[in-house]
């Protein structure tokens, strides 16, 4: 799990959840040129965060380079325990002539949908990898998570400390 289950306050009903991917996906590829004229292609791929109850809690939108997925294929497999490396999807092999052509952006946008699939199926073993979590940004995604969950908190605060609340409104504010 991406984050630790406790509660923050148990009288509360406000938590810290943990995190899981439930679904992962391709769903495009663009193009874009950079300062230097020279054209990259970009897949864009959606996972969901769940909980451990299973409420789709965030969908993580982000859009990578081929070569991203290889420095990520490249830093996961020395470190992976055997019984997960072979479980591990291949990576859909590198071309370098005609990359950008339609034919081939399609066709690497189907392999590397295959492959995020097979990643998040591999669900929680992926999750404590800081180079896999990197690459979805999934710390930045939590930490919107439980900033959420500390709002949570704030809100369910007493009323003579609640900055909107006119009881009380004398008193120092909390520590």
């Amino acid at each position: 799990n991406a984050a630790a289950g406790s509660t923050v306050d148990g009288q509360l009903g406000c938590s810290w959840p943990s995190y899981r991917l439930s679904w992962g996906r391709v769903t495009q590829a663009s193009r874009s040129v950079d300062s230097h004229g020279k054209e990259h292609t970009y897949y864009h791929i959606e996972v969901d965060l769940e909980t451990d109850e299973g409420e789709r809690v965030h969908r993580i939108q982000i859009a990578k380079r081929f070569s991203d997925f290889v420095s990520l294929e490249s830093a996961l497999r020395p470190h992976l325990p055997p019984a997960l490396l072979n479980s591990m999807p291949s990576l859909p092999t590198s071309i370098t002539l005609n990359k950008n052509s339609s034919t081939v952006v399609t066709a690497r946008r189907a392999a590397l949908d295959r492959y995020v699939r097979d990643l998040v199926a591999l669900g929680g073993q992926l999750m404590q990898h800081a180079d896999f979590k990197s690459f979805l940004e999934i710390d930045s995604h939590l930490e919107e998570l439980q900033s959420a969950a500390a709002e949570c908190v704030e809100s369910a605060a007493p009323l003579s400390f609640h900055p909107h609340s006119s009881i009380g409104r004398d008193l120092p504010p909390p520590i």
